[in-house]
């Protein structure tokens, strides 16, 4: 009987100090964790440091308060050692029981989510366009398909490589704060090998064209290579994020838009307007194929956008005839960007989605990615997968999946050719206080940045739609000058000899902004994300605040302008 009593206690005391121990662990481990979170100074190497220091006196704590309260030899009478055990069963029921609930919780959303999507891809890999033939597809280019496996293996030679950097402002021009583009210093800052940079005040849009011809088999490849129906390229869609190449790969777009922009500027300041019309359409292209790729959306807007600069300093210079405006005006027209907003903010969160999968992987049953090669961090992100419930990551997704849904549906109205901000902003404050799961991190700190990202491409694609309007509408403005050698008193003066009908700023549904001024100028604008008319105010970004393809112009305050001072 003894001999059964000192196994019990024995037992009991084994269970008591592995019950101690989990706790002390997890609650400690959780507290550092979020504490490094908004920390900096909080290392993975910290947070173990101070697990086992946290751990070690907690226990002496919690053992020693017990042992002067009630003594050693009461800590383990048969009646302590019983409710230690009963205590040990139910609590390790209870964290059971816990864990299978949000397993099937969280399988049993996704088997929703799944059927719900009626054959619409939930998962990134879906969104992978079908194959098409060699001959047909504008990414087996050579230069293109060099340019995948020389920035796979981190090095390029291609001479497209040297206009990859940022346009430098204020030289590289910028429509909506009024710039024109600085001829000479792009030469300068691109070509500094050329003879003609040294002067740059007084290069000739025709000394540009013949220093720009360094790039001419590239584009003329380019250019022959767009009249092909489809474009497929190798991307990621399997990596997602994880695929470190990907930056390097994408960079072929900015410098094809960089490439082409230029050169159309320069031919209009040139007085060829016809081979600058010529390089714009290319863009315009060479952007309907890329919008075939999901996962190029950015690069799509990037290159739509990229045309109109060269459409604003021809209309200032009054360089366009009408043939060529009503071209120009029937191109900008063509895209509806409203419309693809809905792929757009679907992919951004597939590959949130997506990354929380590859990390914690629960569908796929694929090796887990790691982040780092230190053995804290590994050893900590091992134990998070461990530990963390994968029925939480489950319910994550769907939630970041009905977020896109949602905002998809209800932020943007094609028909209507309307952005609703207050929608967007108010979808995301909902999805942000009414989290998926009982998971606290995601409700913390991922599901902010979901709502983020889904309100960021909605503003973008609202912006990038708006310029194109403005454009548009600016051509049918010029080709009424051209009519009526003088500027329309109003936007209701141009319908329906020049445009179909007045165009509506798509934020707050009220036709477009127009003020004539003296001298042929006029201002045309939107009153922008903040949805305040502030009388054609631009508020611009500060220049080390912009990503790499973003734009001058602050997206969210100020209104969205183009503004037309003819020069000579």
């Amino acid at each position: 009987m003894k001999a059964g009593h000192r196994l019990l206690r024995g037992v009991s005391l084994l269970a008591l100090a592995l019950w101690l121990v989990a706790l002390l662990a997890v609650g400690t481990t959780i507290l550092l964790f979020f504490a490094g979170l908004i920390i900096p100074k909080v290392t993975v190497r910290t947070i173990l440091e101070g697990w086992s220091t946290t751990a070690l006196v907690l226990a002496i704590a919690v053992v020693g308060g017990c042992a002067v309260r009630r003594g050693i030899g009461r800590l383990f009478d048969r009646f302590a050692v019983g409710g230690y055990v009963w205590a040990t069963l139910f609590a390790v029921s209870l964290i059971v029981l816990f864990y299978v609930v949000e397993r099937w919780r969280g399988h049993r959303a996704w088997e929703r989510l799944e059927a719900e999507a009626g054959g619409q891809p939930v998962v990134l890999r879906g969104m992978e366009p079908f194959g098409v033939a060699e001959a047909e597809n504008f990414a087996e280019l050579p230069l293109i398909s060099e340019w995948w496996e020389e920035s796979s293996s981190g090095s390029s030679q291609a001479a497209l490589q040297r206009l990859v950097k940022p346009v430098p402002n204020p030289g590289g021009g910028n429509w909506e704060t009024q710039r024109p583009v600085d001829l000479g210093v792009c030469l300068e800052y691109f070509l500094p090998s050329a003879g003609t940079a040294r002067d740059s005040g007084s290069l000739s849009a025709e000394q540009f064209l013949e220093a720009w011809e360094v790039f001419a088999a590239e584009l003329e490849q380019l250019s022959a290579a767009a009249e092909r129906p489809y474009a497929r390229f190798e991307l990621p869609y399997d990596r997602g994020l994880f695929d470190q190449t990907l930056p390097r790969k994408l960079d072929l777009f900015r410098a094809m838009a960089t490439a082409f922009r230029l050169r159309a500027v320069a031919a209009v300041a040139d007085g060829a307007s016809g081979r600058g019309l010529a390089d714009i359409e290319r863009l315009g292209r060479i952007a309907d194929l890329v919008g075939q790729e999901p996962l190029l959306e950015r690069q799509r807007l990037t290159l739509l956008l990229a045309t109109i600069q060269p459409i604003w300093e021809g209309i200032n210079r009054q360089r366009w005839s009408e043939a060529q405006l009503a071209a120009l005006q029937a191109q900008l027209s063509r895209p509806d960007l409203l419309r693809e907003h809905r792929q757009a903010v679907r992919m951004e969160l597939l590959l949130l989605i997506d990354l929380s999968e590859k990390l914690f992987p629960v569908r796929s049953r694929v090796p887990p990615v790691d982040l780092t090669e230190e053995w804290p961090s590994r050893m900590l992100i091992a134990g998070a997968r461990f530990i963390y419930p994968s029925g939480w990551l489950l319910q994550n997704q769907v939630g970041l999946y009905r977020l896109s849904r949602e905002i998809a549906e209800y932020a943007v109205a094609a028909d209507q050719r309307r952005a609703f901000v207050e929608v967007t902003r108010q979808i995301e404050r909902d999805w942000v206080y009414r989290p998926p799961s009982l998971d606290p991190f995601f409700a913390t700190f991922l599901m902010p940045r979901g709502g983020a990202t889904a309100e960021e491409v909605t503003r973008r694609y609202a912006y990038a739609q708006s310029a194109l309007d403005l454009a548009a509408t600016a051509c049918a403005i010029e080709r009424y000058r051209l009519a009526r050698r003088q500027m329309p008193e109003s936007l209701e003066q141009l319908v329906p000899d020049w445009i179909a009908r007045v165009p509506v700023d798509l934020i707050d549904g009220r036709p477009l902004r127009y003020r004539r001024q003296d001298g042929n100028r006029y201002v045309l604008y939107s009153v922008g994300w903040n949805q305040i008319d502030e009388g054609g105010t631009v508020v611009e970004r500060p220049t080390d605040s912009r990503p790499v393809d973003g734009y001058s112009q602050g997206m969210e305050k100020g209104d969205w302008v183009w503004t037309v001072t003819p020069v000579n």
